[in-house]
């Protein structure tokens, strides 16, 4: 049942931003570049809510390019499987509710997008590891992972 939602949250959202129909996008629904966009989409859009799912331009060369890298990463994280008894691709790993002390999601596709979107903002950290005594840059990437949290559609 929640997998129908995500499929139906998935056309929705497409819908919305006007990439399409409802028979094109359910007609594309099982093609990987077709996912890897939705799922780029939604990270992209969460983690840039003022642009309010608006098509961007060709001017918006900072969003196009954290866009692109965001695809990139997700692209990585793809893998075709069965999700709730539906075969397509999806991601690797999708968050879950942990009950640990922290009651943190975790899930390390959503990780390696949060890496990241972290180093494309702050590239003079890139190629170095964020320093657990560095409050700002832990808390900079804590805020970022929050952010794109997709949780896993079967539970």
């Amino acid at each position: 049942m929640k997998m129908r939602n995500l499929v139906g949250g998935l056309v929705g959202l497409f819908l919305v931003l006007g990439l399409g129909t409802a028979a094109k996008a359910e007609a594309q629904l099982g093609s990987r570049a077709w996912m890897t966009d939705a799922y780029t989409d939604s990270v992209f859009y969460k983690l840039n809510p003022e642009l309010n799912g608006r098509k961007l331009g060709s001017g918006e060369v900072a969003y196009i390019r954290e866009w692109n890298m965001i695809r990139a990463t997700v692209s990585e994280e793809m893998e075709y499987k069965d999700m709730c008894g539906d075969k397509g691709w999806f991601l690797k790993s999708f968050d879950v509710y942990n009950a640990g002390p922290r009651g943190r999601y975790v899930g390390t596709s959503l990780d390696r997008v949060a890496d990241a979107v972290f180093y494309y903002r702050n590239p003079d950290m890139e190629g170095q590891k964020i320093n657990p005594s560095d409050r700002n840059a832990v808390r900079l990437w804590n805020q970022i992972r929050e952010t794109v949290t997709i949780t896993d559609p079967c539970d």
